[in-house]
């Protein structure tokens, strides 16, 4: 997991040092920076799979994605990661300079362990600084590889030898296989709501666009290792919808399924174009969250878009019960939801001066609120934020 991430200069973001856990739940006002920093994730996702330079194109180009009052400044960040293979403590690093007037180069890119005992320097299994590269396989064994090299692209994405290079591979495997889903948005509804070509996957991913919510359903229906979970989502659907009966995903001659809900009340199947946005949503979350051999990282904007206030109690459950088994970190305007989340989980978004600042809730500070009002309330009363 990520214990720590330090973020230096992207978007509204100027300079933030925040601790993470299990389960983080980000709370503030519109524009407070919240999908902000969950778009720096998405950023890293693309640039471990190669994707670095299409993404920030995508994000309005390099200029767009720093820090709006310290153009000429560094983006740059540190993530202190756990249990990378042997258990030890693993920093990623990386720095990216702006190169002319929109363009940007990847100034510096390391990757360290806390030093030995009686060292004072951390030891560094990748060091890229002003294109240079060296990969260290142990400490009399120094590596220059030979590959691709772009330097607006991540090494990590560009040097794969998972054999001979061991920790480089698994953290760039780690950031590559995060989920950042955007809620279930209309074009993910479109996809869920037409009929899907079964593609058998292992492990068992939900795609974000929604493209494959049918094909891993009939995945989880009708494969003995599932059972189990299949059973678990259709007893929290039915605790939301008490109609509920089962999901029906009939196969055409084609090889297409299309979904279809049973209920209790009606003698025939409700196909998918006609269900709710909210019970599409709904399975789509709790499909995601119970898979399992989930991804080390996942992280969902606006989950309860969509979601019956009572809906979300269960959602909630569901969400502390997959933190369990990987990290989560969601952006949420919901009260109603942060009302079953443990105050250490929730993370406050405000704006100073144009600044966005991040930081957990002060649990002693609203001891003596706790014991009369809920944390959605307090939120709505002001009380979670300091500024």
């Amino acid at each position: 997991m990520i214990e720590k991430i330090v973020l230096r200069n992207f978007k509204s973001i100027a300079n933030i040092e925040l601790p993470l856990h299990k389960l983080n739940v980000l709370i503030g006002r519109n524009g407070s920076g919240k999908s902000n920093f969950l778009n720096f994730f998405h950023l890293l996702r693309e640039g471990a799979n190669g994707n670095f330079n299409a993404a920030i194109n995508t994000m309005g180009g390099f200029s767009q994605v720093l820090h709006y009052g310290a153009q000429q400044n560094p983006l740059a960040w540190e993530l202190t990661f756990q249990d990378i293979q042997v258990a030890e403590t693993v920093y990623y690093t990386g720095e990216l300079a702006k190169r002319g007037t929109s363009g940007y180069t990847v100034r510096l890119e390391e990757l360290e362990r806390p030093p030995y005992q009686d060292f004072v320097n951390r030891y560094k299994y990748l060091a890229v600084r002003d294109g240079r590269v060296r990969i260290l396989k142990s400490s009399q064994d120094e590596d220059e590889p030979q590959y691709d090299e772009s330097d607006q692209e991540l090494v990590i994405a560009q040097v794969r030898n998972r054999v001979r290079y061991p920790i480089l591979s698994e953290v760039r495997h780690r950031i590559a296989d995060w989920q950042i889903f955007r809620g279930f948005g209309s074009d993910a509804l479109q996809n869920v709501r037409t009929s899907q070509v079964f593609n058998v996957v292992e492990p068992l991913r939900l795609d974000s666009s929604g493209i494959n919510l049918v094909s891993v359903l009939q995945q989880l229906a009708n494969e003995p290792q599932y059972e189990s979970i299949s059973e678990k989502l259709i007893q929290t659907i039915r605790t939301v919808f008490p109609d509920f009966t089962k999901l029906d995903i009939p196969i055409s001659a084609g090889g297409m399924g299309s979904l279809n809900y049973r209920s209790r009340d009606f003698s025939v199947s409700i196909p998918a174009i006609s269900m709710s946005d909210g019970q599409l949503r709904l399975i789509g979350l709790l499909v995601l969250l119970l898979l399992p051999n989930p991804p080390s990282l996942i992280a969902i904007d606006e989950p309860e878009v969509g979601l019956h206030p009572e809906a979300l109690e269960v959602f909630a459950e569901v969400l502390q019960q997959a933190s369990e088994r990987t990290q989560i970190i969601i952006a949420t305007h919901s009260p109603r939801l942060i009302d079953f989340i443990p105050p250490e989980n929730v993370i406050v978004a405000e704006r100073d001066n144009g600044q966005t600042i991040l930081e957990h809730v002060n649990d002693n500070r609203l001891q003596q609120w706790l014991d009369r009002y809920t944390l959605g309330k307090l939120w709505t009363m002001g009380k979670l934020e300091s500024r």
